[in-house]
């Protein structure tokens, strides 16, 4: 079946950036972690999306699809493709690929055995026919990608509270002499006709940007694009690095970073807590995963969890705030932007954990009632034990898990493990 993007705005999505094949080989993800999150977000979302083009892209991609063809059949995991006008199908979207890499074998950036596997080459050709076979795509037919791109890239050069943003990685290096000169030639990249990773990529080297500062830019470059990726088809951005806030986009940015609703990890520890464990769920077939999707226990319990996480940010922007309240008060110099950067990091950084433990607190500290779920959905349960814990758990530790940002738990473990403000 073949579906819109503007079909799926009413429902929860999210792009599978982790399987983008700069990533997967610059990070060394290997094939068994591409399909524990693929199967995972297909849980926690509606409908997972990923670029046609990463099936063939990496060899992780390759060997991680065989093992979740059953969700791409079904739509709960859907590639994705050109709008309908422009590509008919998978094949024919390779096709254009292979024409349009054709010329960038040469590129000095295409040195990068990372980015040189977006050369389209002949013999991938059958794994895109084989995506047709399975009959399930969608087409981008609301955004451009290119044009979210070049906003998104503009932005980062300016924004100064995402603290891995282009803009604060110049002004807190030590390396960079005169930061707002480099950073003003590095946003004009996205002023070129053409505009695209690779362009991006090349314009950075041709800059001249020091060496130990070249990486850490290349890597925000790819994440900005898949960030592009995902704000055109209205979703999410799955990926776990993760070095983005919801700041990344602007006013109308969409919940990021390591305490957001597309991190897998931290809905799977959640779920661990509840006494639902990570290799119970691997067990499951793709039938069993569905089952447990589309019960209406789960699905209270998805919605419960969602607002959670929007609390819990809530309170995380709060500190925030705070610290750049007190930051431009003091009308501090660079030396001490660099102190607030690195704070910014370590929020973002330890955020997820701390929320996860404090959670995990709160459920192990519920009621009588709460003990039993959590003895019911222990390791070596089948589906059955799972879906009975759910419609329990939707009952009682829902409400449990909710008191906690009235406990304020998830903030008093904040603050302890921040410096004060």
């Amino acid at each position: 079946m073949k579906r819109l993007v503007s079909q799926l705005t009413d429902k929860r999505t999210a792009f599978f950036g982790q399987g983008d094949s700069f990533n997967v080989i610059a990070r060394r993800i290997e094939m068994k972690e591409l399909v524990w999150q693929l199967r995972s977000a297909a849980l926690l979302y509606d409908h997972v999306l990923f670029a046609a083009a990463f099936s063939w892209q990496s060899e992780a991609m390759v060997a991680a699809l065989p093992f979740v063809e059953g969700l791409v059949r079904t739509g709960d995991i859907l590639p994705v493709i050109r709008a309908p006008g422009v590509t008919r199908d998978a094949a024919d979207y390779f096709d254009t690929r292979a024409e349009e890499t054709a010329g960038f074998v040469h590129l000095p950036i295409y040195q990068i055995p990372a980015l040189a596997s977006e050369v389209a080459r002949p013999t991938q050709r059958p794994i895109a026919i084989r995506l047709d076979h399975l009959g399930s795509q969608v087409h981008v037919d609301t955004k451009s990608v290119g044009a979210e791109f070049r906003q998104l890239w503009e932005w980062d050069c300016r924004n100064e509270t995402d603290p891995f943003s282009v803009h604060n990685m110049l002004h807190s290096s030590t390396e960079v002499s005169n930061p707002e000169l480099l950073t003003e030639a590095i946003s004009r990249i996205a002023a070129r006709d053409y505009f695209s990773r690779n362009v991006a990529m090349s314009g950075i080297q041709e800059i001249g940007v020091p060496q130990r500062l070249r990486s850490a830019i290349l890597y925000r470059v790819t994440d900005l694009y898949l960030l592009a990726n995902a704000n055109a088809c209205h979703s999410d951005l799955l990926a776990t690095w993760r070095t983005f806030n919801e700041s990344a986009v602007g006013p109308r940015g969409r919940l990021l970073g390591p305490l957001a609703f597309a991190n897998v990890t931290l809905f799977l520890r959640v779920l661990e807590a509840c006494g639902i464990s990570s290799p119970l769920l691997g067990s499951l077939s793709d039938e069993e995963l569905l089952a447990i999707k589309g019960s209406p226990e789960f699905m209270a319990f998805r919605e419960a969890y969602h607002r959670l996480i929007e609390d819990a940010r809530e309170e995380q922007q709060i500190y925030i705030t705070l610290a750049w309240d007190k930051f431009r008060r003091r009308k501090q110099l660079e030396g001490g932007k660099r102190r607030m950067v690195a704070l910014l990091r370590n929020v973002e950084k330890i955020s997820a954990v701390v929320f996860a433990a404090a959670l995990g607190a709160v459920i192990q500290q519920s009621t009588t009632t709460s003990q039993i779920i959590l003895a019911s959905g222990g390791a070596g349960a089948g589906v059955a034990r799972v879906l009975g814990g759910l419609e329990r758990m939707n009952t009682y530790p829902i409400d449990d898990m909710c008191r906690y940002i009235s406990h304020h738990e998830y903030k008093r473990r904040l603050q302890r493990q921040l410096p004060e403000l």
